[in-house]
């Protein structure tokens, strides 16, 4: 059992975490959904989210981009993201 000076900050921290998980979920999906075109989206995060449709051994994966499923390749960058930076606190 930790002191309860420790027990309070871990809950700080756990707090922390939530609320910056939270964030960023919100703000892409606002992104998401008023963006009209995936320009509208940094070339950093372009080419990050391109990245698996990239290396795919499937050439035909890059019309998983075709009509609106750019969406959808956001949507799955967001959530590897978060997974990869937010959730490993």
């Amino acid at each position: 059992m930790l002191p309860k000076s420790l027990d309070w900050s871990y809950n700080i921290v756990a707090c922390w975490e939530a609320f910056i998980e939270y964030l960023a979920r919100i703000a892409f999906a606002k992104m998401l959904r008023y963006a009209k075109k995936p320009r509208a989206f940094p070339g950093k995060v372009l080419a990050l989210a391109s990245k698996d449709l990239r290396s795919a051994k499937d050439e035909t994966a890059v019309w998983a981009l075709a009509g609106t499923g750019w969406r959808d390749v956001f949507r799955q960058h967001r959530n590897k993201t978060i997974a990869r930076y937010v959730r490993s606190f």
